[in-house]
């Protein structure tokens, strides 16, 4: 324990409040002017200026509410559990909270960072048998460490820095990739209405594509060893994300490995915003193959294919793939998918346009590889 510090319980340095909805659907009680949150609300953000509804002073009365003043933090309690942030105006909120207004001796911001390092806990603690939830009881026992008011102002300040510097380098990804679209629509125009008159093909007929392995559960590595297995979940904005890999131990066939330069594409999902997205295979550190809901698809045209498949057209192309229970791209769809073809000297001076941008974008990525390291190292300095 650091000289001054203490352990508390959340109760003793907040009080923690929680929220209602109206039991009856009266069209008096909504549509007024005071905001009321529900967790729906939380977006990722650290501050909370504005919510979807608004509830009347009838509402209030009706639920028996309480008012969250400004500086409260708020905490989902359930569907999902650990959803945090800090209000900015006074509103409040449905039963799917525990809130606290944090008393003279805890800093708001250092309880929202110490709630969002949690979020794994709070999840543990949760009990119910259709879905988990924390009651006040619960939340009031938390142990919290609380350093000198100063030390907290200070932590706030480090962690808000850090992170402030994360969200600049994932927005600059971002304008990157619109940069990038862009390009693609300022030199090849829109490929649904083609009004540059390129020609057109299937794209069966300038690329090959192929679905991954199936494997069993048994064949699922429990040591570390086999073979990486690239899933939808390693394709995170149009690049490639091992923060969760399985691997295998099982026979694979050559052309089941994944190679430089092709493009792997999310073709089957439960979701449907997620079919359709890829990544481009560049600079593997060992040989991968990937799982029955994806597809490589090769071509001697990959930069200008890569950034089709990222547009709006090609996002507009897959309404067939959507179904009520499993919503996917077969190989067939692909190969009858239409294709603008323009001249390769303008694909060649598109790519090398790209290669530029993709450059600065592994510079950001690295610098932004760095600074998460250092932000989870100073979170788990501070709550670990």
């Amino acid at each position: 324990m650091r000289h001054g510090w203490e352990i508390k319980k959340l109760g003793e340095v907040c009080e923690i409040v929680g929220g209602s909805t109206p039991k009856t659907k009266e069209p008096t009680y909504w549509n007024g002017e005071y905001y009321w949150a529900t967790p729906a609300d939380l977006n990722g953000s650290k501050y909370i200026s504005s919510t979807m509804r608004t509830i009347t002073d009838a509402g209030i009365k009706s639920a028996h509410l309480q008012l969250l003043p400004i500086g409260t933090v708020l905490l989902s309690s359930r569907a999902p559990i650990g959803k945090v942030a800090i209000t900015t105006v006074p509103m409040y909120c449905n039963q799917g909270f525990k809130n606290l207004i944090c008393g003279n001796t805890l800093n708001n911001g250092y309880a929202y960072w110490f709630l969002s390092y949690n979020t794994d806990y709070l999840n543990s603690i949760g009990t119910g048998a259709t879905f988990k939830e924390i009651s006040k009881t619960v939340v009031e026992q938390i142990p919290i460490t609380i350093p000198p008011l100063s030390e907290q102002e200070r932590i706030v300040a480090e962690l808000d820095l850090l992170s402030d510097v994360i969200a600049k380098k994932r927005e600059q990804l971002k304008q990157l990739d619109t940069l990038a679209q862009s390009i693609f629509y300022d030199m090849f125009g829109d490929p649904i209405t083609n009004e540059k008159g390129w020609e057109t093909k299937k794209l069966g007929e300038i690329s090959t594509s192929q679905i991954g392995i199936t494997y069993k559960p048994e064949d699922v590595s429990d040591n570390g060893m086999g073979t990486v297995v690239l899933r939808s979940g390693n394709i995170q904005n149009s690049s490639l994300c091992f923060n969760d890999i399985i691997k295998v131990n099982k026979d694979i066939r050559e052309d089941k490995y994944v190679k430089d330069g092709d493009i792997l594409m999310c073709s089957r999902n439960g979701s449907f915003q997620l079919v359709g997205k890829v990544a481009m295979i560049t600079t593997l550190k060992e040989r991968m193959t990937y799982g029955a809901f994806m597809t490589v698809i090769r071509s001697d045209y990959q930069p200008f294919l890569f950034a089709f498949f990222k547009s709006p057209a090609f996002r507009s192309q897959l309404t067939t793939a959507k179904t009520a229970t499993i919503n996917q791209i077969t190989i067939r769809m692909l190969e009858n998918m239409q294709v603008i073809l323009p001249p390769l000297t303008l694909q060649q001076e598109f790519a090398s346009k790209i290669e530029s941008i993709e450059k600065q974008k592994e510079l950001i990525k690295q610098s932004l590889s760095e600074v998460q390291q250092l932000f989870d190292s100073r979170m788990d300095y501070y709550f670990g």
